[in-house]
């Protein structure tokens, strides 16, 4: 009969080829996809109690002088979980679970002096905090992968860390650097003719574009990954490409497509039981749904999603979907549950150093104090919203602020004042596109002419 180690050994040997296995289906993508995750929650429990038995199995072995091929096993085993499960978990398990197992698992590595597995345990702590919105750690052990990767030659990896370091800098407003990073990270998956990775970098590029205003560039990203995706045969990046499609499609005005892409990533990630983005679509749709002044719809849609995401502790994820529910209540005139809306956002952004949701909320709260008539409370936080603004470079966000500053230079009868912040709000949005130019033209046109 085999001792406690051995057969700890057998019982965790037996789980991590399961979880291998649902994993492979789910990463090769088509129908088996769907499959792959029915079966997983089926195991689901046996594989997280073999997991779990981990830790304390390793802490016997760091008791040991010498190692036995047991002890040896137990190791591998434990390094090899997270990867083994890397597509599965990152569906089924919250950013704070994942970050126990990945704990484990760099103990084990760097234990085993294993460069190649350490790195990826290294950047995968940095994807798990990042999505907690613990943006330093998220840094730190995102830059210690690029190097580690660096070191041994791992281009695929030295890519992933350089889009993950990308993605932070977007988080903070400073999305001129972040296109650097994403840039170098496309240009490596293509020198190695990796389709998944070059999807994902121009996902990451499309998102830095669009909030730089530059969304015909983001919906020409946001297409070639969705032609890869749909090549590749993986469902769950066609939902995510459909998804920042739909959102692409809405900054422009274009409610049909953007629905209609929206609706078809919902469909596609209700069958995977993706309920992060599950979410953001349906985030999305709830702002087509304002748009379309479907209030009530819509503030129901972004309770329903916000509820969903508490599951996934998705913090950049949240702070997008506060932000559609600020808007939703500001767009029926809710006023006080809009400011408390936009309130909360911005301590949730303060809090994780997510500057450029930090803009938003100033910019939103500009707004509705503005339509409330308190011109002085609605001036300071402008001012400090303007300020944040030009410092992040949002040029949508600084044409918004400078617009409605602009407004209440008018309605305080300071019209040089209104001219001045107005003709710098109409300028940028022409540069950038945006839908509300020519309306915001008209107005400038005619205050002039007033005022002459």
């Amino acid at each position: 009969m085999p001792d406690y180690m051995s057969a700890s050994l057998l019982y965790a040997t037996h789980y991590l080829q399961v979880l291998y296995t649902q994993n492979k289906g789910y990463w090769d993508g088509g129908k088996e996809q769907a499959g792959s995750l029915r079966n997983f929650d089926i195991e689901f429990s046996n594989v997280l109690f073999a997991r779990n038995k981990l830790p304390d199995l390793i802490a016997r072995i760091n008791k040991k002088q010498k190692l036995s091929g047991i002890d040896l096993a137990l190791l591998d085993i434990c390094n090899a979980f997270p990867d083994a499960g890397a597509y599965l978990i990152s569906v089924k398990l919250n950013a704070t679970e994942r970050i126990r197992w990945l704990h484990d698992a760099l103990q084990a590595s760097q234990k085993l002096k294993n460069n190649i597995t350490t790195q990826a345990h290294l950047g995968n702590l940095g994807l798990a905090y990042y999505q907690l919105g613990e943006l330093s750690p998220a840094t730190e052990y995102f830059s210690q992968a690029f190097q580690l990767a660096e070191q041994i030659g791992d281009k695929y990896h030295q890519g992933a860390w350089l889009g993950n370091l990308g993605n932070i800098y977007a988080l903070m407003g400073d999305h001129e650097r972040a296109i650097e990073y994403h840039e170098r990270h496309l240009g490596l998956m293509r020198e190695i003719k990796d389709a998944r990775g070059e999807g994902h970098a121009l996902a990451n590029l499309g998102v830095s574009y669009a909030y730089l205003g530059n969304v015909s560039k983001a919906i020409e990203n946001y297409k070639q990954f969705l032609d890869l995706a749909i090549k590749n045969g993986d469902r769950r990046e066609e939902s995510q490409a459909l998804m920042n499609l739909g959102f692409a499609y809405f900054d422009v005005d274009d409610l049909d497509s953007a629905s209609s892409s929206l609706k078809s990533a919902l469909e596609i990630t209700v069958e995977l039981g993706d309920r992060s983005t599950q979410s953001l679509v349906m985030g999305g749709l709830a702002d087509v749904a304002i748009d379309r002044k479907e209030y009530r719809n819509a503030i129901r849609t972004l309770n329903e999603a916000i509820d969903i995401l508490q599951e996934a502790y998705d913090v950049e994820s949240e702070l997008r979907l506060i932000q559609s529910l600020g808007n939703a209540y500001s767009a029926s005139e809710d006023y006080d549950n809009a400011l408390k809306t936009f309130s909360r956002l911005y301590t949730l952004a303060d809090a994780t150093g997510a500057k450029a949701a930090m803009c938003s909320a100033l910019a939103n709260q500009t707004s509705i104090y503005r339509e409330k008539g308190d011109l002085a409370r609605a001036m300071k936080i402008g001012e400090k919203g303007l300020d944040l603004a030009i410092e992040i470079h949002s040029l949508s966000n600084e044409a918004f602020v400078r617009w409605q500053v602009g407004l209440i230079y008018e309605a305080s009868g300071e019209l040089t004042k209104a001219i001045g912040e107005m003709e710098t709000a109409v300028k940028i949005e022409a540069r950038i596109e945006s839908v509300e130019v020519e309306q915001h033209q008209i107005y400038f046109r005619n205050i002039t002419q007033n005022i002459t």
